[in-house]
């Protein structure tokens, strides 16, 4: 990690995960006149079993590392956070390094506007086409870029970061929700979870992205649950699967009963915005069962059919038996 040290608000992200113990510090200055050999030891106990977190070295290179006592690849230090200052006389994106895959600037003029003033992507479904570069996002007045599963963004400093997405992720979830628990509230809480999904992409959540990177069949309540919180994610098909076979909908009669496993397999197929959508019972299967208004009526009316999505969304997200 040549050049900087870690931020403050990095630091005590940091001592949520790890307590330092002791640092030990044994310099070698017969090693050279400007360089120095430095062996370092830190003791640590961690706080939050299951998370990751990293050391930060400042030098020219790492000859060799232990953790508990284990040797490990000393040329990997962890996703890399790179700082790119540039003079005034320098662009505000660094020089692309052979082999890199560029990094998309500002786009060029034409290029058309979400409607939250986001630039979409080529290839993004928005009338690119698909050209393989990296898609670029813009929440707020942040550019941000996801690049062979890297973000790159502009920081409050005018400063070029770069960050694994799953630790862009996780900082700008916990920023949020610092807590399992809290997230787990807000979840629950929820009337709709695509609304709530939106508005934590509009926070800087990629959920998309991530979905890209982790899994496609995973929700976006698994994804977060993941990334941020260390837990192990289940497949939509998974939850459909559990919810099956609880048998939690026999009070209904058959027609309604027919809407509720229709709506458990568009989940499983097509995530939870689908199934939370005005316009689901338009499609099929659910047009082969009636009209709308004749689904609904099975239910006994529309609060009734509102409660019955309730319950099978809360069916979906409950906890492990």
């Amino acid at each position: 990690m040549p050049g900087t040290n870690i931020k403050q608000v990095e630091a005590a992200e940091r001592s949520t995960i790890v307590k330092a113990e002791s640092y030990r510090i044994d310099l070698d200055l017969t090693t050279g006149a400007e360089n120095f050999r430095v062996k370092t030891t830190v003791k640590f106990a961690g706080l939050k079993p299951g998370a990751t977190t990293y050391i930060d070295c400042v030098g020219s290179k790492v000859i060799s590392a232990k953790l508990n006592g284990v040797d490990f690849d000393p040329k990997f230090d962890g996703e890399p956070v790179q700082i790119y200052e540039p003079t005034p006389d320098q662009p505000v994106a660094p020089p692309e390094q052979p082999g890199d895959t560029p990094f998309p600037g500002n786009p060029p003029s034409g290029t058309p506007a979400g409607e939250d003033g986001g630039i979409f992507a080529p290839g993004s479904g928005n009338g690119g086409t698909d050209t393989g570069e990296p898609k670029k996002y813009v929440l707020g007045n942040v550019s941000v870029s996801v690049a062979r599963e890297r973000v790159q963004y502009l920081n409050a400093d005018g400063k070029l970061i770069t960050e694994s997405l799953r630790d862009y992720t996780r900082i700008n979830l916990v920023k949020q929700y610092d807590s399992l628990d809290k997230f787990l509230q807000a979840w629950n809480d929820a009337d709709r979870k695509a609304a709530l999904v939106e508005e934590l992409e509009r926070q800087g959540v990629l959920i998309e992205a991530l979905a890209e990177e982790i899994g496609k069949d995973l929700d976006p309540f698994d994804l977060l649950l993941h990334v941020a919180y260390n837990q192990p994610p289940l497949t939509r098909r998974e939850r459909a699967n559990r919810v099956k076979k609880r048998n939690v909908f026999t009070q209904y009669g058959p027609v309604a009963r027919k809407v509720i496993d229709a709506l458990i397999d568009k989940y499983a197929d097509e995530g939870i915005a689908t199934i939370e959508s005005n316009e689901v019972l338009k499609v099929q299967p659910f047009t082969d069962f009636g009209s709308p208004v004749e689904l609904i009526k099975s239910f006994g009316g529309r609060p009734q059919y509102l409660g019955a999505l309730q319950t099978l969304e809360r069916e979906l997200y409950a906890a492990k038996p």
